[in-house]
């Protein structure tokens, strides 16, 4: 999942720059499945050995490449553009991150509650009159 994540990461930057995206694929190895979508015909792909992904993009020395589409081509953008696909993967793994962790933390966990439990007549606890039943406070605010 963090494969997919970090590839659509790089994958959604080269879209905003608009360099040409052929592939979007999880996996490596023999094509298990695949669909080709959009105007640029990327084609998504699914493939049998889950152990990472990858993103190729145009690239203007490659044959083939119509003359229209070389300004496409990631070879082609300017420094900052390549620098934010490349950052892009990373950061979309950081930001998946906070999201996880928001979520997983803000579902909360259900605990106990810091209530005394049974003391001994004989404890320091009891002849400080300490009983059951009675909530810990940390500075005056409950726990």
């Amino acid at each position: 999942m963090l494969v997919a994540i970090h590839e659509y990461g790089h994958f959604i930057a080269a879209k905003l720059c608009n360099v040409k995206a052929l592939r979007y694929s999880i996996g490596f190895g023999k094509v298990l499945a695949s669909k080709r979508s959009g105007n640029d015909q990327t084609e998504y792909c699914l493939s049998l050995i889950p152990l990472g992904g990858y993103f190729p993009t145009l690239r203007r020395k490659k044959r083939g490449v119509a003359e229209d589409e070389k300004e496409r081509a990631f070879n082609n953008q300017t420094p900052i553009k390549k620098i934010f696909i490349l950052f892009a993967g990373p950061a979309a793994n950081f930001i998946f991150s906070i999201i996880a962790y928001t979520l997983m933390f803000s579902a909360g966990v259900p605990g106990q509650k810091p209530i005394i439990g049974d003391v001994d007549q004989q404890s320091i606890a009891w002849k400080a009159n300490i009983r059951a039943g009675m909530k810990l406070f940390l500075l005056g605010i409950e726990m």
